[in-house]
């Protein structure tokens, strides 16, 4: 649903399936920002996001949890996330979030 979302505002979007996927699409690919489910197979979100920071991975990080919990937004932000938005996002706030992130990557 929020690939779709991001789709019809003229984003093009990969997907991967586990983290180490996302790792490497993101490596290989070099996106702008990416979008990052917390709940991964194989590997978490965080760790995910660990990784790419520790591989010198610049661009913002947008995490997505079913968490509302503080200490859960606090520790994907200490691994390297920018932003933390709690699944469901409507739409408006998910691309004034992203709209965001990519004006911030451009000062």
């Amino acid at each position: 649903m929020l690939a779709l979302y991001l789709e019809e505002a003229g984003y093009v979007i990969l997907t991967a399936e586990t983290g180490s996927e996302a790792i490497d699409l993101a490596l290989q690919e070099q996106p702008e920002l990416i979008l990052m489910d917390l709940q991964l197979a194989e590997m978490d979100g965080y760790e995910v996001v660990k990784d790419l920071r520790d591989k010198a991975f610049q661009p913002p990080i947008i995490a997505l949890s079913s968490s509302s919990l503080e200490q859960d937004r606090d520790y994907a932000l200490a691994v390297g996330c920018n932003e933390y938005l709690v699944k469901p996002v409507p739409a408006e706030i998910l691309l004034k979030v992203v709209a965001n992130c990519l004006a911030a990557k451009l000062k």
